[in-house]
Formats: C-alpha cells, sequence, structure tokens
C-alpha cells in the first residue's frame, strides 16, 4: 500500500511536476503531527499542514485503517553527509513497520528562489555551476496501530 502511494504522488504527465515533488518543493521546513483532525506543526498549533498530497493521502486511505506514519526527507549536505528531517511525524514505528522511498529530482528552476528554500528546509543547492539542485529521498515508515 505504501508503495502504491508513492507512486501515484510520483507520477506527473508529459510537462507537468509530480504531486510528490510539489510536497517537497513547497515544504516550509517544519515539522507535522496528526492531532486527531489534521497535520499541525509542532512549533505552532496555528499553523497546519494546508496543500500536501502526502498530507491529503495519509488522511484518505491511511488513517481511516489505522495505519501510523512518519515521513522524512533525506539528502547529502554541502561535507557529502546524509542530512535528513522529518515532514510528518507520528511517533516511533512498531517492530511490524515497513519502510518504502522515492527520490524526487529537484532542479533550481523548480526551487525558484534557492536561497530561501535553503533556508527554510536546510536542503542545500548540491552544485552551484549547474542547474542541478539536490535529490530529496522521500522516506514513508508505516506501520499498524
Amino acid at each position: 500500500m505504501g508503495q502504491d502511494m508513492l507512486n501515484a504522488l510520483s507520477y506527473a504527465g508529459y510537462g507537468h511536476g509530480s504531486d510528490l515533488k510539489s510536497d517537497v518543493m513547497n515544504w516550509d521546513g517544519k515539522e507535522y503531527v496528526w492531532n486527531g483532525t489534521a497535520y499541525q506543526s509542532r512549533d505552532s498549533s496555528n499553523i497546519s499542514l494546508t496543500n500536501s498530497s502526502l498530507g491529503d493521502i495519509f488522511t484518505f486511505i491511511a488513517i481511516p485503517r489505522g495505519i501510523a506514519h512518519n515521513v522524512h526527507f533525506t539528502w547529502i549536505d554541502d561535507n557529502g553527509i546524509t542530512a535528513s528531517k522529518p515532514y510528518i511525524y507520528n511517533g516511533d514505528p512498531s517492530d511490524n513497520a515497513v519502510i518504502i522511498s522515492k527520490k524526487v529530482y529537484l532542479s533550481d528552476y523548480d526551487i525558484g528562489n534557492t536561497s530561501t528554500f535553503m533556508i527554510n528546509t536546510g536542503i542545500p543547492d548540491a552544485d552551484n555551476s549547474t542547474g542541478f539542485y539536490n535529490i530529496v529521498n522521500v522516506k514513508m515508515t508505516l506501520w499498524r496501530m
């Protein structure tokens, strides 16, 4: 089920970006937790996760089935070290958890204002001399409650 969700979100028609890529590009660097009715920022209960395909698919598929979930974004930092930040966090997974991942390619064109994106997310421009920005691994962990 998790692989199907990521495959569906990563599909893009010709000339369009995927919903998964949009989630990464629109990420504000905050961590969101499920409060029973919506995803809210861990830092401020006044900030809700909106316009997130991952949030929507969890709300419609995983939550009604009692499937807990975490999503982490992982990338290579300026020092060549793997860095990771939580996007959606719902606790520590159980022993029966599964992990599914999908890589998302980002270009400078996709990002737009690369300085603001770097400040908000911590994801650096891996190569300033080209249009390549970075590759983000979207890691989803699912487990039954």
